[in-house]
């Protein structure tokens, strides 16, 4: 009887240890795949991201071929103010001086725009400001105002490109030229065709009785053969 067990114990050992080794392989190879998968989605991830930057410069470049004229004429300039320029920037007491939204980073300066030519709102002419539409009131007084501000150039990002991003209950905020401060909080932000936006919508508070300020910005794609883009993005926001 002890010899029938000692002879069996190695065996049982050996079983033992076959087994822990066939476990490890299994692992380990499991592991290996499970990394090869993840480089590989993070792979056809990058690869995915880099062809659609790529249609999209393509586009630009296409538009801007077909419409060269209308580039050189429309185009705003892409040349940042510098911070001494920022800082220098003056306006009347009660107008608004400077734009402040935390979310996206943006501090800059409000210019005065009108309508342009075809009866359209004028924007800033250069993409690193907004501006604030003199049909509209002044914010911080009752009524509705608008700003508006550039989502690009052909060659540099605008004060407005990532609007879209903005979310209700955002905060942001407008310094006039007394240095007061008056804080927004975003309700809504839409996007519409750029041939259906509602321009009596646009300049009027989303909830009735409040004082707000709305902005408003291109986004989409760019139209071929034009410096347009398809869409436009309001943010429809009150004073708080």
């Amino acid at each position: 009887m002890l010899l029938m067990a000692t002879k069996r114990t190695p065996t049982r050992r050996k079983l033992t240890s076959f087994t822990a080794w066939q476990f490890y392989v299994s692992f380990v190879t499991f592991a290996i795949g499970f990394a090869v998968f993840g480089i590989t989605v993070s792979v056809r991830n990058w690869q995915n991201d880099q062809i659609s930057r790529t249609h999209a410069a393509q586009k630009i470049a296409a538009a801007q071929q077909s419409s060269p004229t209308a580039q050189a004429a429309n185009a705003p300039s892409v040349v940042p103010p510098t911070p001494d320029v920022i800082k220098e920037y003056s306006v009347p007491a009660d107008a608004p001086r400077y734009i402040d939204i935390p979310r996206l980073g943006v501090h800059a300066r409000v210019l005065s725009v009108g309508l342009a030519r075809d009866g359209s709102i004028a924007t800033p002419g250069n993409v690193h400001d907004a501006a604030w539409y003199t049909g509209s009131v002044k914010p911080g007084q009752q009524g509705t105002a608008l700003i508006d501000g550039h989502v690009s150039s052909w060659t540099s990002h605008g004060v407005f490109y990532n609007l879209t991003a903005l979310s209700a209950g955002d905060v942001f905020s407008i310094e006039r030229g007394d240095g007061s401060v008056i804080q927004y909080r975003v309700v809504k932000t839409a996007v519409y065709d750029a041939a259906l936006v509602d321009m009596s919508a646009v300049l009027s508070s989303i909830e009735p009785d409040m004082s707000a300020l709305n902005l408003i910005s291109c986004t989409g794609d760019v139209i071929d053969g034009t410096n347009d883009f398809s869409e436009r993005v309001v943010v429809f926001s009150v004073q708080i």
